[in-house]
């Protein structure tokens, strides 16, 4: 099956599952499209690209399920197909805290992935040390300034070639609040490489 197929037919289920409540999925996204002006290639100049990302959201009492469907950058007029960003669910646990679990963005780094919410327009050259999104589960706490969030999942290097089978990243994040500031500590293992 083609991967655009599978993609498709995951978004339709969540949009039909949605309407069997009183109210459907909320839906929203946004588009980013740009013009390069100056570069080194001079056949990259003047090319103009674009991104998109559609947002599926729908809450149930105290479970949530989230796809965030990415529409890939391309050059105006070409096709690369759609990859899922986000695939989720979280189950609230009480007041102060919540399970997590399938694809999710990864609670680490400083510059986010989606354009709306970053401070410049493209990343820095620290962005891809550290994983965008994970598959795995995640649990969440909050009390006053403090949060914190552990989870296990899908080596974020990819599938290492050992013959055991999956590897597995731990992580973890804590975040405190003090006064206009948030400070955050996040750390994340990876058995790709264990020298790294």
């Amino acid at each position: 099956m083609k991967k655009s197929f599978i993609l498709g037919f995951a978004t339709l289920v969540l949009l039909t599952g949605g309407n069997v409540y009183a109210d459907g999925p909320t839906v929203s996204g946004f588009g980013n499209i740009w013009t390069t002006l100056s570069h080194d290639d001079a056949k990259k100049e003047l090319e103009t690209q674009a991104a998109a990302e559609v947002d599926f959201e729908k809450t149930a009492g105290k479970s949530t399920v989230r796809l965030d469907v990415d529409l890939a950058k391309a050059s105006i007029g070409s096709t690369n197909g759609v990859t899922i960003e986000q695939a989720k669910f979280t189950r609230g646990l009480g007041e102060s805290a919540s399970l997590t679990g399938g694809r999710f963005n990864a609670p680490i780094k400083f510059e986010k992935k989606d354009a709306p919410d970053k401070l410049q327009f493209s990343n820095g050259q620290l962005f891809n040390l550290a994983p965008s999104d994970l598959d795995g589960v995640m649990f969440s706490w909050w009390g006053g300034p403090l949060a914190v969030d552990a989870y296990i999942a899908n080596d974020w290097r990819g599938q290492s070639t050992s013959s055991k089978g999956y590897d597995n990243s731990l992580g973890g994040r804590a975040k405190l609040k003090a006064g206009p500031a948030n400070v955050a500590l996040a750390y994340i293992t990876s058995e790709r490489d264990k020298d790294d």
